[in-house]
């Protein structure tokens, strides 16, 4: 439950719980100079719970706080806006506004702090402190500051907290455990008496419930980085004014560990993170991490790199893939003038990489091959939507009542509008400015034509049987616009004619 490391001058405690969720998208790119939009980092949001002081009986820790500090500095240094970062504090730390981190006070700020995260937000989320494996639930639990012995309802579940992060909007949820995960039956009689947990100890102390297991189930969805296996107790050393695990986490993350980047090529990725975390750690203190990736393509996922690509977490390999696939059906589709159909399959292609849309025109995608197909679906949606508006417009043709018509041609206005949008949205994927341009002439055309196409309706109905010449005379202003707007509609010149004829009989 509780953790002490022996020095020279005396028994020091470490118990960190370090809780980190990053819910990423999304699709894009996450980058120190990246504006906001997508997955930049004003979308990171951060939770960090850290907790020194406890009640009598429980031992205090050194570092906790100190952790607590660094992982926000380092969110902070890679551009997360400080708004964005919550703090629950069991003491002051450099007059930063805080919440007492209790039982209370933890759930519900975290429940808060889940439902804020929108679907293009990463969240991270980092508690410190002591960490123990209650004997009767079997559940690994954080120990707030108001933790009392025989009292669950002053402990934080970390199968609570990991769930309720699963269940949220974010797109990328990352929970990293710096904290004991060793059996211990917390009753009233475990606090008397002595309160520090040596080494030595550790073997007379948890021989109760040495069959006692840690039987927390993770959540799909939630890379998760532990400071210790099942059963196992985690360190600090108040030399180094930290935690073994959250020390070796920063200085990879920061970049002070070199070796920490195996390939050498200047980017460290998940997989590096987490083979430095087990090396590192392991040769320092008696606790080895645990790293698994909860959230889609395990094996793509270990190949992010930290800080750059975490925001294009969430479009696998395998929803690119099925993109592909539903944008040639789609494409295919629309040779065959199956409007409807193609602009279905085309939105449901997009919705495969719907993260990648959130991004503004400078934000980095995967590749040149996953930009230009950004393009193409948008450009492929404008096509099918001026499709469908046309054909909104050729329908308007058919109707006799005037009511039904108007309702067509803002249909088909509507369409033209969003058509226009598609293309300034697959704008931002490609320097091909020529294909845009000629899906905006397009896109113009129509709206000229449904503009038309209402004057058009207008001048036919001032033809009525007794039209008088000041009829005609408006007949022809509306028809000349019509034709100016269109003029390669052969209906509205034969209506331009028969109304100059009537005019002239007049």
């Amino acid at each position: 439950m509780l953790d002490r490391e022996f020095t020279r001058d005396a028994t020091f405690s470490r118990v960190l719980l370090a809780l980190l969720s990053v819910a990423f998208v999304c699709v894009g790119a996450y980058g120190q100079s990246h504006d906001d939009g997508g997955m930049s980092a004003a979308n990171w949001h951060v939770f960090i719970v850290a907790t020194n002081d406890y009640p009598s009986g429980v031992p205090s820790l050194e570092c906790t706080l100190e952790d607590a500090r660094e992982m926000r500095k380092l969110f902070l240094e890679h551009g997360v806006p400080e708004k964005n970062i919550t703090l629950l504090l069991s003491s002051e730390l450099e007059g930063l506004p805080y919440k007492e981190s209790s039982s209370h006070n933890i759930k519900s700020s975290f429940t808060e702090f889940c439902n804020s995260l929108g679907e293009n937000s990463g969240a991270f989320v980092f508690f410190s402190g002591h960490g123990f494996v209650d004997g009767n639930t079997k559940q690994w639990n954080y120990a707030p500051k108001n933790i009392r012995k025989g009292a669950p309802s002053t402990y934080v579940p970390i199968q609570e907290i990991m769930d309720e992060l699963s269940e949220s909007k974010a797109r990328f949820k990352w929970v990293c455990v710096d904290a004991c995960r060793n059996p211990y039956k917390f009753t009233d009689d475990d606090l008397d008496g002595e309160t520090a947990n040596s080494v030595s100890g550790l073997a007379s102390r948890d021989m109760e419930a040495r069959d006692v297991v840690d039987a927390t189930q993770l959540p799909q969805g939630v890379v998760h980085m532990f400071s210790c296996r099942n059963g196992q107790k985690s360190w600090e050393n108040p030399d180094l004014k930290h935690g073994y695990f959250t020390l070796s986490f920063i200085n990879a993350v920061c970049g002070k560990a070199p070796d920490a980047d195996q390939n050498g090529d200047g980017d460290l990725t998940f997989n590096e993170l987490s083979e430095y975390l087990k090396r590192d750690v392991s040769s320092k203190a008696p606790q080895n991490p645990e790293v698994k990736f909860h959230a889609g393509d395990e094996n793509e996922i270990g190949n992010y790199k930290i800080f750059l690509d975490i925001p294009v977490l969430g479009v696998s390999v395998k929803n690119w893939q099925s993109a592909e696939e539903k944008f040639q059906a789609a494409n295919k589709l629309l040779e065959e003038g199956n409007y409807d159909s193609s602009f279905a399959e085309i939105e449901r292609a997009i919705a495969d990489v719907q993260p990648a849309y959130a991004l503004d025109a400078s934000a980095i995608v995967p590749d040149d091959s996953k930009r230009d197909a950004l393009f193409r679906y948008q450009r492929l949606k404008a096509d099918a939507l001026v499709g469908l508006a046309t054909a909104e417009v050729g329908a308007a043709r058919s109707l006799s009542q005037s009511g039904e018509i108007q309702q067509k041609l803002a249909d088909a206005t509507n369409k033209f509008t969003a058509a226009e949008d598609a293309c300034k949205a697959a704008d931002k994927f490609t320097a091909q400015g020529e294909s845009v341009e000629q899906i905006k002439e397009r896109v113009e055309n129509g709206k000229n034509k449904a503009e038309a196409e209402k004057l058009y309706h207008r001048a036919y109905d001032a033809c009525y049987p007794g039209s008088g010449p000041a009829d005609y005379k408006t007949a022809k202003e509306l028809i000349d616009k019509a034709v100016k707007l269109s003029p390669e509609d052969k209906n509205f010149s034969i209506l331009k004619k028969y109304v100059e004829l009537r005019l002239g009989q007049d």
